[in-house]
């Protein structure tokens, strides 16, 4: 017959490294709280929680909306991407017209392609200052966003980035961006400026794809350290 030994002070307790249950603290066995990182919120009061989860993907949003076309995904309201995301898949919330908030951790340092497309509830985007990996389409077709933070750590602005996105008034384009891509900001019809931290030389150095500001007013100015020019 085995007896279970009386254990008198936790220091008697081995701890399994990466327990996530319990933690010691000065004699006292602590349970710990497990905090989910991606929190998903519809407009029925239906809350969704993922626990160590560190790739956000499509197929995680209930009634999830087509990629592609007409959506089922109208009930998405709110995604919070907390710390431990690591990744957000294609097209992860593409279609969410509802979605009108979202939270995007500095430990998110992938983005695929079209992760945004056709969000037409989003009116601002603060992406992670660091990245990656930063695909083409972010932002395409969100008819409302008006305000966009990009990392600054990215070299290019990928096709399609911000493409038809109709209430796009200003943006900041990080100064080591040597490469603006195809229609990146084509169909951007209320673009009044651009802002630039470097010198007009380094602007008009960058490669820039064809069509990238199709449609975009040619009375928008791009503001650099150096002076003022227009788009055109």
């Amino acid at each position: 017959m085995k007896y279970l030994k009386k254990i008198t002070s936790t220091s008697e307790i081995t701890q399994q490294e990466y327990n996530v249950v319990y933690a010691t603290d000065t004699d006292v066995m602590i349970k710990k709280t497990k905090l989910p990182n991606i929190i998903l919120y519809y407009n029925d009061g239906t809350i969704q929680k993922y626990y160590d989860t560190p790739k956000m993907t499509w197929d995680m949003i209930k009634d999830k909306p087509y990629k592609y076309g007409e959506s089922k995904g109208v009930q998405l309201i709110k995604a919070e991407l907390l710390d431990g995301t690591t990744e957000i898949d294609s097209a992860a919330f593409a279609i969410c017209k509802n979605l009108s908030s979202v939270t995007l951790a500095d430990s998110i340092k992938i983005f695929r392609n079209n992760v945004f497309e056709g969000c037409n509830a989003l009116t601002e985007i603060t992406f992670p200052q660091n990245v990656d990996i930063f695909e083409d389409s972010m932002c395409v077709s969100c008819k409302n966003l008006k305000t966009v933070t990009l990392p600054l750590n990215i070299t290019s602005i990928e096709n399609y980035m911000c493409n038809s996105c109709n209430e796009l008034k200003t943006i900041n384009i990080p100064n080591g961006v040597t490469y603006i891509g195809t229609y990146s900001f084509g169909g951007c019809f209320n673009l009044t400026s651009i802002t630039y931290n470097n010198t007009i030389e380094q602007w008009n150095a960058i490669t820039k794809g064809s069509f990238w500001k199709e449609y975009v007013p040619s009375t928008c100015i791009v503001h650099c350290t150096d002076g003022d020019i227009p788009i055109s």
